[in-house]
């Protein structure tokens, strides 16, 4: 199974994105669509809060994605092993071979570490505003493969 997990865009005073994180997350989105992924066996979480839920929306958009879905163990403060959810979620939800996640730096930085601990690789996440870690739970590779300029 594939995971990409995505920190929100960089986001203003009232919560929501600002221009910057916009162009962050657009950046990001655009450069999942170059991956051509087959879109039929994703599944797009997303914390609740506004400038994930924003993000989200671009990245739906961007995609061709029709639906999202909340996930309580993205939410900002969560302190969930988040790849084992990561692991219930593909065997309660077979279908799916990929999941891409927007979510917050705690989470998204201590989710990858997890996964590479568990797979025996040396990585440190750094989990900058609209990154994109990538994780394969197949070919334990562990990686950030991108952050916006």
């Amino acid at each position: 199974m594939k995971v990409y997990l995505i920190r929100h865009g960089y986001y203003s005073a009232d919560e929501d994105l600002s221009e910057s994180g916009r162009k962050q997350v657009l950046d990001a989105a655009d450069f999942l669509k170059q991956q051509n992924l087959d879109f039929a066996q994703i599944r797009l979480l997303t914390s609740d809060l506004r400038r994930a839920l924003s993000s989200t929306e671009i990245i739906k958009t961007t995609l061709g994605l029709t639906e999202h879905a909340v996930a309580g163990w993205l939410i900002n403060g969560t302190k969930s092993n988040i790849p084992d959810l990561i692991d219930t979620f593909f065997q309660e939800n077979p279908e799916c071979r990929i999941v891409v996640a927007v979510g917050h730096m705690p989470e998204i930085e201590r989710a990858v570490d997890a996964y590479a601990r568990r797979f025996g690789v040396k990585f440190s996440a750094n989990a900058k505003n609209g990154s994109v870690h990538f994780v394969d739970t197949e070919t334990k590779e562990v990686a950030e493969i991108f952050c916006p300029s």
